[in-house]
């Protein structure tokens, strides 16, 4: 009877730890396919080549292979779970932070659609030192500075942004972006009523012009102007 109990109890078990491990892989080569910008339907063209690797290679592991399903349905769906699991924890990060500043750009993609991307950078109390991307929005309609304004301030509200605590602002310097009526960043520090926020001009703009007036324009030699 003990043996019998035992050995039904190592069968859930080993279920167990396959169901754990098929989830696992499963994630990872989603997270893989996002990584790498590949479709979503190519986690279906993945599972096929490492049934071929698991024929030859590890006969025994093809079960866990069979197990794993990667249509393009689920691959969507670990990816978006991946991203509210990214978005969760930069969250609590910027949340413990005493201090933060927002540098944001706009640039149009190939299909001619503006894009918003904000970075941001905070720190702690103990100098702990958070810089990351933050978002991408696309601007379906005008680009002027009320557009730009109310997309920054909704950003803020979905990560829960204390506007207390926005120390500095970087711009490209563009007049949308700094103009005393209706530039972005009058705009926006008017409506969140912050004070002593220092507005700033991005540094790669202005090394990129002065390269342009010189006859000197070269990414690399952009890059090496800005790192030293």
């Amino acid at each position: 009877m003990t043996k019998s109990i035992k050995k039904q109890q190592g069968v859930f078990t080993s279920y167990k730890k396959d169901s754990e491990l098929v989830t696992k892989l499963s994630f990872k080569i989603c997270k893989s396919i996002a990584e790498t910008g590949k479709t979503f339907s190519d986690g279906e063209f993945i599972k096929s080549c490492l049934g071929i690797f698991t024929d030859f290679a590890c006969p025994e592991k093809k079960h866990l292979l069979q197990q794993t399903s990667l249509s393009r349905f689920t691959v969507s769906r670990r990816i978006n779970q991946l991203a509210e699991n990214i978005e969760e924890t930069l969250k609590e990060r910027i949340n413990r932070c005493a201090a933060y500043s927002l540098a944001r750009d706009e640039s149009a993609d190939v299909s001619d659609t503006a894009q918003l991307v904000v970075f941001i950078r905070g720190v702690t109390d103990n100098f702990e030192i958070t810089e990351e991307f933050l978002h991408m929005a696309s601007m379906s309609s005008t680009t002027i500075g009320q557009d730009i304004s109310e997309q920054v301030l909704k950003l803020m509200a979905t990560f829960q942004l204390d506007s207390s605590k926005l120390c500095g602002l970087t711009t490209d310097g563009a007049p949308a972006m700094t103009g005393r009526i209706i530039g972005f960043a009058n705009k926006f520090l008017d409506t969140i009523g912050s004070q002593g926020v220092v507005v700033n001009h991005c540094i790669c703009n202005k090394v990129k012009f002065y390269c342009i007036i010189l006859g000197m324009f070269s990414y690399n030699y952009i890059e090496m102007l800005i790192l030293y």
